[in-house]
């Protein structure tokens, strides 16, 4: 079983918001790839599934997160699972995404994560630094 993750979305008293609500499309081919395999995965598309949940982010004057809370997420992550994919589009995603992933591992101490999507890509020394 895969797990693939979506975090929540972020926004701002200054109008910014990444992770509008649009499908996450790198983890849709992910989860068309998977599919074809026959390999069993759950999408967790954590932005998606509480579009209408607007909550202050703790330590982040002005940010607002846009989704369902980390702890949601962990909780809907299938206890079999094998392997947990989380996609982080935006820089500004990194600390909810990096902090996710110490609750997963929390939980899942030996499930391998994978990051994946533009930030991951761009600075994955930094990921695997900070995380």
């Amino acid at each position: 079983m895969f797990t693939l993750i979506n975090p929540p979305g972020i926004q701002s008293n200054f109008f910014l918001q990444a992770q509008s609500p649009k499908p996450p499309l790198g983890l849709a081919f992910l989860a068309g790839t998977l599919e074809k395999l026959k390999a069993e995965y759950h999408l967790i598309d954590a932005a998606g599934l509480a579009l209408d949940r607007l909550e202050p982010i703790p330590n982040q004057k002005g940010l607002m997160q846009v989704g369902l809370s980390l702890d949601e997420i962990v909780d809907k992550i299938h206890p079999k699972t094998a392997c947990i994919g989380i996609s982080a589009l935006f820089s500004i995603l990194w600390p909810a995404t990096r902090d996710l992933s110490y609750l997963i591992r929390e939980k899942f101490p030996n499930v391998p994560i994978v990051f994946g999507g533009e930030h991951a890509n761009s600075l994955p020394e930094e990921c695997l630094r900070t995380s």
